[in-house]
């Protein structure tokens, strides 16, 4: 359990200390006074990122350089990227820094120390908005609990980016497929992981106890990575200069059972599902 959380021009405050108690604390004051900030500022030190800002820098106070958010153990320290030393010429510095015991560590070593759940109006759009932000409801979760997890998503995302870069030149500079080898061997290897793990979050989740009389379940629309997949889409992911099978392109469908009578969501798909088809609903 965090005891207290430390701000120095974060957001709207220049400097504050916030003491929480062992059980429950409610933050109440009129709007845009920094309740959601205080919000933002323990998910920041729990994930190392925001998730509230487009950018990192919109943290910062307007009239300052720096910003700090540190609790526990941890620290994170944000800057525009210069830093006015006194010289001539601005200093240039990392726009974020993170510190567990006051040492530098990755965004891999940090996220994790300080395990978080946020629960906020926008999470409606969950059940409404773009497979996108259910992926990434999946990732935020299992990266908070498992490091390897942490290091076999970004690893896939920096080699979705390269193999993506490489299907356009495939297609415009005619350059030959073999180029994609090492790329998919890379993607396979990691998506098998990132499935597996967002499998078993799922088939948790629905060994929960249901609510009164309803039953919440989550079904898995799992677009599988494979040699034979990648090869059976080939043709079509050179002429798109996209990568059309893969974890990136997994959903979740959330579906509501009762005594009475049985509602589900599901989401039409504009690339290939885990069953081939086209579209899913």
């Amino acid at each position: 359990m965090i005891k207290s959380v430390r701000l120095e021009n974060f957001r709207n405050f220049r400097f504050k200390k916030i003491s929480f108690s062992e059980k429950t604390t409610i933050i109440v004051g009129p709007n845009a006074s920094g309740k959601t900030n205080i919000l933002e500022s323990l998910f920041l030190l729990s994930t190392g990122k925001s998730f509230h800002a487009r950018i990192e820098e919109e943290m910062i106070n307007y009239n300052a350089e720096i910003a700090r958010v540190s609790g526990l153990n941890l620290e994170v320290v944000l800057t525009r990227g210069l830093i006015d030393v006194g010289n001539s010429q601005p200093e240039r510095v990392p726009r974020k820094k993170l510190f567990v015991n006051g040492i530098s560590r990755r965004l891999i070593d940090f996220a994790g120390n300080f395990k978080v759940v946020l629960f906020g109006p926008w999470d409606l759009d969950l059940v409404t908005a773009s497979p996108s932000l259910r992926r990434n409801f999946l990732d935020t979760v299992l990266s908070q609990t498992d490091r390897e997890y942490r290091r076999s998503i970004l690893s896939y995302e920096r080699g979705l980016r390269q193999r993506n870069k490489l299907l356009l030149r495939i297609r415009d500079e005619f350059l030959p497929r073999s180029q994609l080898l090492f790329w998919n061997q890379l993607l396979i290897k990691n998506g098998d992981y990132i499935s597996t793990k967002r499998e078993e979050l799922i088939n948790f989740a629905n060994s929960m106890p249901g609510l009164d009389d309803q039953i919440f379940q989550l079904e898995y629309d799992k677009s599988a990575i494979s040699p034979e997949r990648l090869e059976k889409y080939a043709e079509a992911e050179v002429a798109l200069g996209a990568t059309l099978v893969g974890p990136h392109r997994d959903d979740i469908k959330l579906k509501v059972e009762s005594s009475t009578h049985s509602t589900s969501h599901s989401t039409l798909r504009d690339e290939p599902s885990g069953s081939d088809s086209k579209s899913s609903g």
